[in-house]
């Protein structure tokens, strides 16, 4: 029997080897399983976390136990990622007060965010703010996504969320249960 790490894995790597970045293709959605996630989502959500915020962990890291992925998600500049969301230093530094009038250069000041999950969460809250619907896009896709929100990937994206966090909805915000969708990996 597979981990769900080990899955998420596997359906990473089948996505990366079968689509290209901008190419149609069909959003699985898993079955929900039990993360053993509770007292950690008690955590976030007594940081400041909600429904959202929640499934935006489980849909960029598998899991919501830390950001103990590779540094800046093996990216540089705009590109790298940092947090528990996995947002990326483009839409850090043009969003969120901690980091305003940085440059694409200061991106490692991002890796502050892999320690500290209520400023992570008061950043992503900060970027929803500025960016409204066009946020989705730029935490998928960074500045290309701001300017193309309408491009596959990022639709791709915000199905899969939508699925997550319609069942954090229902009821699963703070429980032992999580769901997982496949999106493709950039």
């Amino acid at each position: 029997m597979f981990n769900l790490q080990t899955l998420l894995l596997l359906a990473v790597a089948a996505g990366s080897a079968t689509a290209g970045p901008l190419q149609k293709r069909e959003v699985k959605n898993g079955e929900p399983y039990n993360c053993g996630c509770s007292a950690r989502k008690q955590e976030l959500v007594g940081k400041g976390a909600n429904a959202k915020d929640i499934a935006i962990g489980l849909l960029e890291m598998g899991s919501l136990l830390d950001a103990s992925y590779t540094y800046g998600d093996g990216k540089s500049s705009d590109a790298a990622n940092f947090g528990l969301f996995k947002n990326n230093w483009f839409m850090i530094r043009t969003a969120c007060s901690q980091f305003s009038g940085q440059s694409a250069e200061d991106y490692n000041n991002g890796a502050v965010l892999n320690d500290d999950d209520a400023a992570a969460i008061k950043c992503q809250h900060e970027q929803m703010d500025k960016y409204g619907d066009a946020w989705m896009a730029g935490q998928r896709y960074g500045p290309s996504g701001i300017t193309d929100p309408n491009n596959q990937v990022v639709q791709d994206y915000k199905q899969g969320l939508a699925y997550i966090q319609g069942y954090i909805e229902e009821g699963h915000l703070t429980d032992d249960q999580a769901t997982w969708a496949e999106v493709q990996a950039i």
